[in-house]
C-alpha cells in the first residue's frame, strides 16, 4: 500500500471513530491472515504432489 493510501486509510478510520492504533491492528491480522492462507495451501500443493508420487511409484 502506499503512503497516501495509509495517510487516506488513517483520515477514514479516525473519521469514523478507529483509533490509528487500530488501524496497525487491523492490518497485522490481515497479513497474518493472508500468510495462513499461503502457507495452507502450500501444504496442499505439496501433500498432493507427493501423494501422486506414491501412487506412481506403488509405495500406497
Amino acid at each position: 500500500m502506499t503512503n497516501a493510501g495509509l495517510i487516506m486509510l488513517s483520515m477514514v478510520m479516525t473519521s469514523i471513530g478507529l483509533l490509528p492504533e487500530g488501524i496497525n491492528r487491523i492490518l497485522d491480522m490481515l497479513r497474518t491472515s493472508v500468510n495462513v492462507l499461503g502457507d495452507a495451501t502450500a501444504a496442499v500443493v505439496v501433500s498432493a504432489s507427493e501423494r501422486n508420487k506414491a501412487f506412481s511409484s506403488g509405495y500406497c
